[in-house]
């Protein structure tokens, strides 16, 4: 199967469209001598950086040869990572979609790790006031079908003992094509779309620099972002809201939302959970998919007395504060 996905891989690094492109840089193939059980340390190092700099590579070209297409730009700009020549990707994504409060929160990143406060302020004021939410759900997916969803299974694997073996491999409870292997690396290798930026520039108590995110603009960002954000988004939104309202008739109904999705993150852990899973429900839905099999399950709601293991995530719960700092000579 990865034979035959390489193959793949390899044409679509050399066709000159920008939905090649992205395809074969979400998905770069591993060498089929990368063993990381075998190879020491620093070529391990070396190769994975090789790989990410192919990625990185065909992420730019996909940009170049489709400057308007919002799909790819917002693809190229949260895979590229904080390299100079990813900067422009950016430029572009904030033309194409000005309203958009995930690419103003991409602007928020940049500007932090730029140290310019007063860049912060007024992307996390852009942010606030953006009129829709769009972090592209199901476009790296769709990406993905289109460009490996006719490539046959391999004979060898269409025998019994081999889809059973596979099955034993992956863990899940279904038979895998080589579409799907392309979207679980695909999905191995997307970043996600929040950051502890955003927590940095809206609470106090966090880091050395200064907080600039108004608390309207923080609140209204983080409301939006903890119903309709993705994992990633939801956990610092909660995060942010639990802490914001601490002194406010909501801190209970924001401290129970946060339980509920700590509970939600602790079970998708459990073999019984993900193996129920799809491949494409961890590029589409995740947040929806998750809860639909905890449903399924039994494993939802949450027990009325259950709390995090986590010392920080259960003090939010319980005090709406982060867990007092130790001093040094405290044992932990």
């Amino acid at each position: 199967m990865m034979a035959s996905f390489n193959a793949r891989a390899r044409e679509l690094a050399l066709r000159p469209d920008a939905a090649s492109q992205m395809a074969y840089a979400l998905a770069v193939p591993f060498p089929e001598s990368f063993e990381v059980d075998r190879d020491d340390r620093a070529e391990y190092t070396r190769r994975w950086e090789q790989r990410q700099a192919e990625a990185r590579r065909a992420l730019l070209r996909a940009a170049q040869l489709a400057p308007k297409d919002p799909d790819v730009l917002w693809l190229a700009a949260t895979q590229c990572g904080t390299a100079e020549e990813c900067r422009a990707v950016q430029a572009s994504l904030l033309v194409a979609e000005p309203d958009n409060m995930a690419v103003w929160m991409r602007e928020m990143e940049w500007a932090r790790m730029r140290k310019d406060p007063d860049a912060v302020a007024r992307a996390i004021e852009a942010a606030a006031m953006a009129r829709r939410l769009d972090t592209h759900v199901g476009a790296a997916h769709e990406l993905m079908l289109d460009a490996y969803g006719d490539v046959p299974l391999p004979v060898e694997c269409t025998t019994a003992p081999a889809r059973a073996a596979m099955r034993a491999m992956t863990g899940l409870d279904q038979d895998l094509d080589v579409a799907d292997h392309a979207l679980m690396l695909a999905t191995l290798g997307l970043s996600g779309s929040a950051s502890n930026h955003f927590r940095l520039a809206c609470l106090p108590g966090l880091g050395k620099t200064e907080v600039v995110g108004s608390r309207a603009n923080c609140l209204r960002i983080s409301e939006r972002l903890a119903d309709e954000g993705d994992l990633l988004q939801r956990a610092v939104a909660l995060d942010v809201l639990v802490q914001l309202n601490v002194e406010t008739r909501e801190a209970a109904r924001w401290r129970e939302r946060y339980r509920q999705f700590r509970w939600l993150m602790a079970k998708s852990k459990e073999p019984e959970v993900w193996k129920l899973m799809q491949p494409e429900d961890y590029s589409l839905e995740e947040v929806n998919a998750l809860q639909a099999v905890l449903e399924a399950t039994g494993r939802w709601p949450p027990p009325p007395d259950w709390l995090p293991s986590d010392e920080h995530e259960r003090s939010l719960i319980l005090t709406g504060h982060p867990p007092a700092k130790k001093k040094p000579d405290q044992a932990p």
